[in-house]
């Protein structure tokens, strides 16, 4: 799971209420605890964050409440240690083992585990990462804890210097036979564990074997997609959970109906300015009021065309100057006149750190200058030629894609990441297929994948399952020319650009990229999520 933050309240001196319904401050509970956040007209809590004392002193909940019990939320301890997630009212079962919370237990250490607990102990499916832990980093099964620790049992997998071992577990340990692969599920071997705890092996598999390991693996993806359900409705909540919180520090810090009245006002003003900015061809951002990261530099860009002093802040004159702008036509975009440069044409790119940008030389070659979609200039630093591939550097950004340790494999499925017929779609786009080809026309650079793509993909992401990269898209087969051959268009037939060519240019770039282990397939809503932030829209703009 993605580290998810609930926001924490902003008291203050000058904001008090202890009655509901409403907001409220330190409203004492039984037990001592404080409680402060929202409640309803019968004194129960809805959302907030509770201080305990007594025997509990140094522990709080902060998160939703359902029939005044927590639902979904984080409870911390003074040690460091937290569990995060959803609290159900009863006891489920799935697989033979009870449940009541769902969601991930984070230790001191750092260490921690993730998916069906009875209480605040494993029960059931979940996978866990170990800290400084020789023997294993990474567990995931069916879970049962016996005297203060969890263990697996039932169907499971461990990671032990990137090998996988799948099998049957008791209470921690594999039980007969279990198989080992390597940490792309490939190249399996077997091995026996004796009832006196001595193993042998490795052997090859048969296919009696082969049925089996696809059996454990089928039932263990098959429990983490029930367990990315969870999850996706975890994250909702805390979306849910930050943007209340904003409302309850703007009722804190202005204890007045005027001054509500003003934030109010401001909230209105930061949306005007977002939807004339969006009209103009900048990218503040959705149009929600709320001025964040996005919403600044899309300012400053328009501040910087009209030659004035650069704030990043809205304000009344803004707007005007906007106004002003959307009722001439004029987005004061100088360095793009008729006289000068003109915007050629789209493509994609997406980054592999904080600062660099991977594309293709295709849709650099004739610019005269590249920008990105909030109108920065993006610098070339290299280009292969004839592999069809560029690097550049960008703003730093915090979201980057990772790059696979392995070419693509037959059959395997994948997804194509973008910014297809921008000047029409304006926006990013996901689609998925399979690979359907490594070498197409005898090109051992290239591999065919079905996934579709549309003039503007150029440039964008191929991505595994884990969310890695395994290829660029470059090309799709040139439907008139087998027209006019053959009679014939070929469907869903594009080319992609191999990850090891891809190494290949980005070492000889004196690139290192950052390794990053992706021990779980990803789900599509996640890969389509991290893609989109990973990647950049390019403007080629061209004399």
């Amino acid at each position: 799971m993605k580290l998810l933050l609930f926001i924490s309240i902003v008291l203050s001196p000058f904001a008090y209420s202890n009655s509901c319904p409403g907001f409220v401050i330190d409203k004492k509970l039984s037990g001592g605890a404080v409680f402060s956040g929202k409640c309803d007209s019968n004194g129960n809590k809805l959302w907030g964050e509770v201080y305990y004392s007594g025997e509990n002193e140094g522990q709080y909940y902060a998160g939703f409440f359902e029939d005044d019990l927590r639902e979904v939320g984080t409870y911390s301890w003074p040690s460091g240690s937290y569990m995060r997630g959803f609290e159900l009212q009863s006891n489920q079962q799935e697989d033979g083992f009870q449940y009541n919370f769902v969601g991930e237990y984070v230790f001191s250490d750092g260490s921690s585990h993730e998916g069906f607990f009875l209480g605040i102990e494993p029960s059931g499916f979940g996978f866990s990462t170990y800290i400084d832990d020789k023997n294993r980093s990474f567990e995931i099964g069916t879970f049962i804890t016996i005297d203060n620790s969890f263990g697996l049992d039932g169907y499971g997998a461990r990671v032990s210097d990137d090998n996988w071992y799948w099998g049957f577990w008791e209470e921690g340990a594999t039980v007969g036979t279990f198989y080992e692969t390597d940490d792309e599920f490939e190249n399996a071997v077997k091995y026996v564990r004796n009832s006196n705890g001595t193993t042998s092996g490795p052997y090859d598999m048969r296919s009696d074997d082969l049925d089996r390991l696809d059996n454990i693996m089928n039932f263990l993806f098959d429990r983490l997609e029930d367990y990315q359900e969870y999850e996706e409705y975890i994250d909702s909540r805390v979306e849910q959970y930050n943007y209340e919180i904003d409302e309850y520090n703007a009722f804190v810090r202005n204890d007045s109906e005027t001054e509500t009245e003003n934030i109010n006002a401001e909230k209105d003003l930061i949306m005007s300015i977002q939807e004339l900015l969006t009209e103009l061809g900048y990218s503040p951002g959705p149009a929600d009021g709320i001025f964040g990261q996005r919403t600044k530099a899309a300012i400053s860009a328009f501040q910087y065309e009209l030659e004035i002093e650069i704030t990043g802040l809205p304000s009344e004159e803004l707007l005007v100057a906007l106004q002003l702008a959307i009722k001439y036509g004029n987005n004061f975009d100088d360095s793009y006149t008729e006289d000068e440069s003109y915007l050629a044409g789209t493509g994609s790119g997406f980054y592999i750190s904080n600062n660099l940008i991977v594309s293709n030389f295709h849709v650099v070659q004739d610019c005269v200058e590249v920008r990105n979609s909030n109108n920065e200039i993006l610098s070339i630093i290299s280009t292969d030629v004839k592999n069809d591939m560029a690097l550049l550097k960008g703003p730093i950004r915090d979201k980057f894609l990772p790059v696979s340790s392995r070419n693509p494999t037959l059959g395997e499925k994948i997804y194509v990441g973008g910014f297809p017929l921008n000047s029409d779609l304006e926006s990013f786009m996901i689609t998925s297929g399979n690979v359907s080809s490594l070498n197409p026309g005898q090109d051992t650079t290239l591999f065919s994948v079905t996934a579709p793509i549309q003039p503007g993909n150029s440039g964008g992401p191929i991505l595994d399952r884990f969310g890695r990269v395994v290829g660029i898209v470059v090309s799709t087969l040139d439907q008139d020319y087998f027209k006019e051959k053959s009679d014939y268009i070929p469907q869903n037939i594009n080319l992609g650009i191999k990850n090891n060519v891809l190494k290949e240019f980005l070492a000889a770039s004196d690139v290192s990229l950052e390794t990053r282990s992706s021990y779980l397939p990803r789900n599509e809503t996640s890969i389509a999520n991290s893609s989109k932030e990973s990647s950049e829209l390019l403007l080629c703009y061209a004399k």
